[in-house]
């Protein structure tokens, strides 16, 4: 295991109006460490959805008293980003993938954050610590070797399989390249940035709506 290379953290209060120094704090890191673009702004959104969560529902009694612990631990090939709380204990892993089939029934809206931090990310921790309730979320700077063999697996998938589920890949992966678009066009400017997420999660469920149900001609 390599040595940390540096840790960082900045303390904000559990309230929306700090989500954009969260956000800031993992551009200035991922900047700083060369990793890329695109590494950044999936760090910015899956941070930006955990804190969202915190706020909603660790701190949901507190009326915005708590406060959210944001660190980074940089290594040679990964960036680790944690969220600690003292909140109400939440595990993000115990949620299971949306159906999104039932999603389209139903016109749901939102409650996709979860399940977009689970594919933008390599890897996802969550523990009670001395410290609170503790979210950890990693990136490599390279795909790990497993998840390279499952992608490369891809090709071998039979036609009919591939057909039956391509609009429903289709429409998690557009939610995915919306919502990295926001950031990385509208980084400049994070009231801007702050509108578009906002606007993203009201807007989610009509995406995967129109998207699954197109049908191949």
């Amino acid at each position: 295991m390599f040595k940390s290379v540096e840790k960082q953290e900045l303390k904000v209060p559990a309230h929306i109006d700090y989500l954009g120094d969260l956000r800031d704090f993992v551009s200035r890191v991922g900047k700083r460490h060369g990793f890329p673009d695109k590494h950044i702004n999936a760090f910015k959104l899956s941070v930006d959805e955990a804190a969202t969560n915190i706020i909603r529902h660790a701190y949901r009694e507190q009326d915005g008293q708590g406060l959210i612990t944001i660190r980074a631990l940089v290594k040679q090939n990964s960036l680790t980003i944690s969220l600690i709380d003292q909140g109400s204990y939440f595990d993000p892993r115990r949620v299971k993938d949306p159906d999104l089939n039932r999603y389209v029934d139903i016109g749901k809206k939102g409650g996709l954050g979860i399940f977009i931090m689970r594919k933008l990310m390599d890897d996802i921790d969550y523990r009670r610590t001395e410290e609170g309730n503790e979210l950890r979320i990693t990136k490599f700077r390279e795909a790990p070797k497993e998840k390279k063999r499952l992608l490369s697996g891809v090709s071998t998938i039979p036609f009919s399989i591939k057909a039956k589920y391509f609009f429903r890949t289709v429409s998690v992966v557009t939610l995915i390249i919306a919502a990295t678009y926001f950031y990385f066009f509208l980084k400049t400017n994070d009231a801007i940035t702050a509108k578009y997420l906002a606007l993203f999660r009201q807007q989610s469920g009509q995406i995967v709506n129109r998207i699954s149900n197109a049908r191949p001609e």
